[in-house]
């Protein structure tokens, strides 16, 4: 238990200087076409629709909607799958922090706190591997915008578990124990990528 709150303190305080203000001029795809006085001129979109390209890793598909309301509030849905009928969900509330004056908030730096439910099946042998949890964490976002409708975002952050359950059938290997107690006590990392169409 200590270790995880060591482990969850010490991420934190990296987010935490990770989103320290920067100034936008200095940003390659952010930059304001009037970098003399920051103000954004360009049209403002609300909505993102994305695709999470690491999740091909592991041989998965995952998209994301994401809704700016205002100039800092917004919603962020999330679904994917992977193989052996894999699955998770998310839904988020996202606090934009513009960086100068009228910057849309969907490009803009973001924080995000997260509810998280997943399932994930496995074949081990002639053993089969079942984990349902539900995550709840914050995560910390920037965004890169590449002409007027394409943005590439990237994020980072913590989960603790809310709920967990682990069946093996046709019977426990000595390595469920120990799978128990790690998903009771791990800090799960929320690390992602996304390419958007926004509008």
């Amino acid at each position: 238990m200590l270790i995880r709150h060591l482990v969850l303190s010490l991420i934190l305080t990296t987010m935490f200087i990770l989103s320290a203000p920067c100034d936008a001029s200095e940003l390659p795809f952010n930059t304001p076409p009037d970098t003399t006085v920051h103000k954004w001129t360009g049209h403002k979109p609300t909505h993102v629709i994305s695709i999470h390209p690491l999740q091909g890793i592991g041989l998965g598909i995952a998209g994301s909607y994401e809704q700016s309301f205002g100039e800092k509030h917004g919603i962020y849905l999330e679904g994917g799958s992977w193989l052996y009928h894999s699955w998770v969900a998310k839904v988020a509330y996202q606090r934009y922090s513009p960086r100068y004056d009228g910057e849309p908030a969907i490009i803009s730096p973001y924080w995000g706190a997260f509810l998280r439910a997943g399932r994930m099946l496995r074949e081990v042998g002639s053993d089969h591997f079942d984990m349902v949890n539900v995550n709840a964490g914050l995560y910390y976002g920037r965004s890169f915008t590449m002409g007027r409708y394409i943005r590439v975002a990237g994020r980072f952050g913590v989960g603790m578990p809310l709920y967990w359950n682990i069946t093996w059938t046709p019977e426990e290997p000595p390595v469920a124990s120990l799978a128990e107690i790690f998903s009771m006590v791990y800090v799960s990392v929320e690390l992602g990528v996304s390419v958007g169409f926004m509008w």
